[in-house]
């Protein structure tokens, strides 16, 4: 299953869409802004992750990470967790059965410092606690605020340049 990952975009007037890419002064604005944002939402899960679940390798901890691309039409800031139990620890696990692979086997389970072998035994689920997801919604009114006022100080610098740009 696959990791789950968080993906904030912006969305720049349809007219700067129809040119067929972003001014680089707001591509790289966005691009630097989302940088700063995405690592506040990283830290963040991190620091959600740290409080909600016991730590002891820190593998889910370090495998939360952030990464801004950019291309010609868009800037993407993306937060996610490559840690294969991620998705587990997300959005949480339902009461299930755990069966052995055949009657000469014991299926074994170990969970809140129980162990038991068994034919099969009785997995009680847990509530997922939503670390990265949380983070975002923490952070999303200083994204909100950041990206416009990026892409505002951008679309100036932008405009500013064109008629110096006109007259050479």
């Amino acid at each position: 299953m696959a990791a789950r990952a968080l993906d904030f975009k912006v969305d720049i007037t349809p007219a700067m869409l129809r040119l067929g890419k972003l001014p680089d002064e707001v591509r790289n604005a966005l691009k630097a802004e989302l940088n700063v944002l995405a690592t506040k939402v990283r830290d963040k899960a991190k620091e959600n992750a740290a409080t909600m679940f016991q730590v002891r390798t820190g593998h889910y901890l370090a495998s939360i990470r952030k990464s801004v691309r950019a291309s010609k039409t868009s800037v993407v800031a993306r937060v996610y967790s490559n840690d294969p139990k991620a998705h587990l620890l997300e959005r949480g696990v339902k009461p299930h059965d755990i069966r052995a692979v055949n009657a000469t086997e014991l299926a074994f389970l170990s969970f809140f410092g129980l162990s038991k072998f068994a034919k099969m035994v009785h997995h009680p689920g847990m509530q997922g606690h939503a670390v990265i997801s949380t983070a975002f919604f923490d952070v999303l009114g200083e994204i909100e605020v950041d990206l416009t006022e990026a892409v505002q100080r951008a679309a100036k610098e932008n405009a500013a340049q064109a008629p110096a740009a006109a007259e050479a």
